[in-house]
């Protein structure tokens, strides 16, 4: 049970939602700390607050 909960909080964990634009997009793991750019407009992402 513990690694299904896992792998939801790790997938959840990647998925990003634009300001601008209001899309949803999935962050590669490695940019998970870090601000990525919105795919679809062009805005910067920062990464979650914790």
């Amino acid at each position: 049970m513990w690694g299904f909960y896992a792998a939801i909080c790790s997938v959840l964990d990647k998925a990003r939602i634009c300001q601008k634009c209001r899309k949803k997009q999935v962050v590669a793991a490695k940019d998970r700390n870090k601000t990525v750019t919105c795919k679809y407009c062009g805005e910067d992402i920062p990464p979650p607050r914790k």
